[in-house]
């Protein structure tokens, strides 16, 4: 045990009698505790003698001490026992200390006769010294006890490490002061300021406070990391619910019963007119825009299937998100619409937060099919990046052009950003439109997760496998809302559950153990290298981007699960304790890791295991029949890009933390040798 780690197991009251003691030793003569004290230790009757136990005598072993009154015990021994044995019946009253073990220096005083084992020694004064003297006294020894029995498996003292132990006895009334200085700090009364030796009160005074501020950094340290903890479910949880993304569709509950949305009507010169809303700011905003020659500007591309998707700019479900959107511009933002509103730039209309499908677009110029997009640092992020090019691609497919900008350019070049706006009116005219619609959509950006269900049955059908049937979702089971273009299924209609491999026996596999699958998230399950013929038999298959997730207590408690990756010749087996979820191309594997990883996942599993005590098992039923909800597949793609981003964020928090408190333990630890003098 080091001087840290005592300082932080210990009461301040023994962290005061280290102060006195060590006084003591400074300015009086000393002794060894084998001048002032008879020591003895005691025995174990021989356990194959069944009748030396279950006897009327107490057996106190070393892990019983625990620096108070002994009051109960574990264990009894017999007469015959205690006579057949080295064990000893030691009178109420008697000073304990642990010689072995994790319970090294360790006291505790019999508060009824009885009899100890050989790791326990047995103090017994033969000069005026009072119990309870020698008692304060051997707590706060306990760390130069641990100090010289280190070294071993097991750190170990003997008696005669206990007897040539350095003590000052002052006198009676001298220990009586002590012990009750001591007392009023342990039962929290604080520190006797009218102490005798006020040498020691300074001393005394600051180790008080290093412990007390010690505990309340400590608690905020934990509280911190406990925020992180929670901050992290509450991202896996806002992910799976639809509202982690900046631009995800609003929840069906957000509508007001009875809203007219997007209500237009057409003027008899052919203007659009439209109910307009009043911003916070009294600012007029508008949803709709006039073609220059009075028609109503629509948008239309052609889905994968060669149905025409018609109406695709300011879908209803968007138009509240919409709102909250314009309402909370970032500064960049604001800053380019205060000169671009109101028809500025060469009388073009401009629009803030105009949606095309699922897209909202920062600014946007109907009259021109011109969208202007301002990007902060995440933009140039690689999952973001390719995000992006998806989403421009899918606009020039619906004839709109995307200038893109950083956020410097507003503050740094306006003058320069509005010329390059103004360089690209009149694009269309000068471009063939053919060239932007000739490569076919991916339909990612138009399929709706009920869409993308179809599509998984119908691939997981191709494998002749015959599914599992699975009941249809209840009302009741539906534990929150979602994204209206999301839908309900169960894990088992999207994944195959603990699938099996075929490969050559021959070649090398990968094998994972429990001990290599990780609680923490994002933490990919390691493995050993071993001959498939050796492990196809008695365990768990996977193959890579299968995701594992443990079944057994504790390891599903705490949340022991993985993404399978980088496995020799891309499959291996491995603990049975795992269940195994295999997805496939239109789901992936991130997306569902995340999903199980969450807190609601585990609690609900843990109320319906199964077996024995210690031996509890999820269901495997439980894997195939939990509702998960199924976003797009280009949704998943952004979900799990902005997971990861945002776990980042929280681990160089979470880094921050553990930094500070490591430098707080390394300041504490260096006042803590000075104070102690201890090496």
């Amino acid at each position: 045990m080091t001087i840290l780690e005592f300082f932080k197991t210990v009461h301040p009251s023994v962290l005061a009698a280290k102060m006195i003691f060590r006084y003591l030793e400074a300015h009086y003569p000393t002794l060894k505790v084998s001048d002032i004290a008879e020591t003895t230790s005691g025995g174990t009757p021989s356990r194959g003698m069944p009748e030396y136990y279950n006897g009327n005598i107490p057996w106190i072993k070393s892990g019983e001490l625990k620096d108070g009154l002994i009051k109960t015990c574990d264990e009894y021994i017999s007469e015959v026992g205690l006579k057949n044995s080295s064990a000893k019946l030691f009178p109420k009253g008697t000073l304990l200390v642990a010689m072995y073990g994790a319970n090294i220096g360790k006291t505790g005083v019999l508060d009824f006769d009885a009899a100890t084992n050989q790791a326990v020694c047995a103090i017994f004064p033969k000069v005026e010294i009072s119990r309870d003297y020698l008692f304060w006294y051997f707590k706060q020894q306990r760390i130069d006890f641990i100090a010289i029995g280190k070294g071993g498996a097991q750190p170990n003292i003997s008696q005669t490490v206990i007897n040539n132990a350095s003590i000052v006895v002052p006198k009676p009334e001298v220990q009586k002061k002590i012990v009750s200085f001591l007392e009023r700090i342990e039962i929290g009364e604080g520190i006797d300021y009218n102490f005798f030796i006020p040498e020691v009160l300074k001393d005394v005074e600051s180790i008080y406070k290093y412990k007390k501020s010690y505990v309340e950094l400590s608690e905020s340290f934990s509280h911190q990391l406990t925020l992180l903890s929670n901050l992290n479910q509450a991202i896996l949880q806002e992910a799976v619910q639809g509202k982690l993304l900046i631009s995800s569709p609003p929840l069906k509950e957000e509508y007001p019963q009875g809203e007219v949305v997007e209500n237009t009507t057409t003027h008899p010169q052919g203007e659009v007119v439209e109910n307009t809303t009043t911003h916070p700011q009294g600012e007029v905003v508008e949803n709709t825009t006039t073609h220059p020659q009075g028609e109503v500007v629509e948008i239309t591309t052609t889905h994968p299937q060669g149905e025409v998707a018609k109406n695709l700019n300011n879908l209803p479900y968007l138009k509240t998100f919409r709102k909250n959107l314009r309402n909370n511009l970032t500064p960049a933002e604001a800053k380019l619409w205060t000169l671009l509103k109101g028809k500025q730039l060469e009388n073009k209309k401009f629009r803030r937060q105009f949606s095309v499908a699922n897209y909202i677009l920062d600014f946007y110029c109907p009259a021109e099919h011109l969208a202007i997009e301002l990007d902060g640092q995440g933009h140039f992020e690689a999952s973001q990046a390719q995000y992006d090019y998806e989403r421009d691609l899918f606009l020039n497919h619906c004839g709109i052009k995307v200038l893109r900008f950083e956020n410097k350019w507003v503050w740094e070049n306006p003058e320069g950003l509005l010329e390059v706006i103004k360089e690209n009116f009149g694009w269309k005219d000068r471009f063939d439109h053919s060239v932007l619609r000739t490569a076919p959509l991916t339909g990612e950006q138009l399929e709706s997760g009920a869409e993308l269900l179809k599509r998984i049955k119908a691939e997981k059908a191709k494998s002749g496998k015959k599914e599992k049937p699975l009941p249809p979702i209840q009302p009741e089971e539906i534990p929150f809302e979602i994204p209206e273009n999301w839908v309900w299924c169960r894990l088992g209609e999207i994944c195959e559950i603990n699938p099996r491999n075929k490969i050559d026996d021959n070649l090398d596999a990968g094998f994972i153990p429990m001990p290599m699958v990780s609680q923490l998230f994002g933490i990919k399950p390691t493995y050993e290298i071993r001959k498939w013929g050796s492990i196809k038999k008695g365990f768990t298959h996977f193959a890579n981007n299968d995701v594992v997730v443990a079944k057994i207590t504790p390891c599903f408690e705490n949340s022991k699960a993985g993404i399978i990756s980088d496995l020799p010749n891309g499959i291996g087996a491995g603990t049975t304790e795992l269940n195994v979820l295999r997805g496939n191309k239109f789901v992936l594997p991130e997306y569902i890791y995340a999903f199980v990883k969450r807190i609601d996942f585990l609690k609900n599993g843990e109320r319906i295991m199964k077996g024995v005590a210690g031996q509890q098992r999820v269901p495997t039923e439980y894997f195939y029949n939990t509702p998960i909800p199924l976003p797009p597949l280009s949704e998943q793609k952004r979900i799990v890009a902005e997971i990861e981003k945002q776990f980042a964020l929280t681990q160089q928090l979470k880094e921050k933390v553990l930094a500070n408190q490591q430098a707080t333990e390394q300041l504490l630890k260096a006042l803590l040798h000075q104070a102690f003098e201890v090496q």
